[in-house]
């Protein structure tokens, strides 16, 4: 199989160009994460958050021509796959007793128009998530975000559970130094980033 090397901002610009492969390729590079994202905005509903991720891709392949730059293309992809969500949650009304009796504090998550202090933390951690190698991502991705088991993880992806856990704990240490400046006084990880930056639960 030939891996696309183009960089994300090249596939775009392809895209745009008139080469659809490349949005398919870009896509596909990001759907694990978009999905993980997804799935925790509406709340681990799986078959809104692929709903959800769809209506995201068709904005991006619609606006990708207005792409210009002033953020990374990955945070930019980020806030449609965010706002596609809040959009669909606010069609299909989610359950109140799924928000109250199935989900931790860490997962409710308020439908708002606005960018709260911690969307932007989601941004930045999602985006820093974007940068590790896709081995790192993919294991982080699966383990913390999805929630499989190590073991999972490792059967999902073809890799032994031991790489899994590598993969996470290099991934953990990478993200804590791309988003130290988050880190309040005290030293312990913002709340959206706890469970990616935190060295146990694999």
């Amino acid at each position: 199989m030939v891996i696309d090397e183009r960089t994300d901002e090249e596939l775009l610009r392809a895209y745009v160009l008139g080469d659809h492969h490349a949005l398919s390729t870009l896509l596909q590079r990001y759907k694990e994460l978009h999905y993980a994202i997804a799935c925790r905005r509406i709340f681990g509903d799986k078959e809104l958050a692929r709903d959800g991720v769809q209506e995201a891709w068709i904005t991006i392949s619609r606006k990708a021509a207005s792409f210009r730059g002033e953020s990374k293309l990955s945070t930019w992809m980020y806030q449609i796959v965010d706002r596609s969500c809040i959009d669909l949650l606010r069609k299909t009304q989610v359950r109140p007793q799924l928000v109250d009796s199935e989900l931790d504090v860490e997962n409710r998550v308020e439908v708002s128009a606005d960018f709260t202090e911690d969307s932007v933390n989601n941004i930045r951690i999602y985006d820093a998530l974007a940068q590790l190698p896709n081995d790192q991502r993919e294991a982080l991705t699966k383990v913390v975000l999805e929630g499989y088991s190590v073991e999972e993880a490792a059967n999902a992806l073809g890799i032994p559970s031991g790489t899994v856990k590598s993969r996470c704990a290099r991934g953990r240490a990478a993200l804590a130094t791309l988003l130290a400046d988050l880190r309040p006084a005290s030293g312990e990880p913002i709340s959206g980033g706890s469970r990616l930056t935190s060295q146990g639960g694999e």
